[in-house]
């Protein structure tokens, strides 16, 4: 088994866990050189792209976190708000607000805005937040396959690099 240590978005060290080798806690550290030939030798990148794999997944996460409200439960909250703004706005804006409770919320947070403003930036702010999370899901999911399809330890590590690079300059372009 193989545990891959990073540092500024780089692997340094692998731990690898080696049948027959004793150490006070089961474990070998090697350097990476060393990770590359034993890798080599096995013909197994499987480890390697999974850890660049996660690492992808967590950078693209960091992304959407400079865009959303990372708190338990906003989320959802969010898709039900889209939700009654979207029905609201079906029925020409004439829906009763009381059966819903998110944008009544919204109402009462703004006073003198008409329902109409309200329904439509929520739907508005909701379309700008798909094209960007489309964005960021292309970059992510381009970069893990790329690094799966990745034959080589260098090029797993460049396939991660440029799909970490792709992501990073999302938060920067918007």
């Amino acid at each position: 088994r193989y545990f891959a240590m990073y540092e500024n978005g780089g692997v340094t060290s692998i731990t690898v866990s080696v049948e027959g080798v004793q150490d006070p806690i089961g474990y070998t550290q090697i350097d990476y050189a060393t990770f590359e030939q034993y890798q080599n030798d096995i013909g197994n990148l499987d480890i390697l792209q999974t850890a660049c794999e996660k690492q992808i997944d967590a950078v693209a996460g960091d992304v959407r976190r400079q865009f959303t409200t990372v708190v338990p439960g906003q989320e959802s909250t969010y898709l039900m708000k889209g939700q009654e703004a979207r029905d609201i706005k079906a029925s020409n804006y004439t829906a009763d607000i009381l059966g819903y409770p998110l944008i009544a919320a919204e109402m009462a947070a703004q006073p003198g805005a008409t329902l109409k403003r309200v329904v439509d930036v929520i739907l508005a702010t909701e379309n700008l937040w798909r094209q960007l999370a489309a964005v960021i899901e292309k970059e992510r999911r381009m970069g893990k396959i790329a690094v799966k399809n990745a034959t080589t330890t260098q090029d797993v590590l460049t396939a991660k690099q440029t799909a970490i690079s792709a992501l990073e300059s999302i938060r920067y372009s918007y």
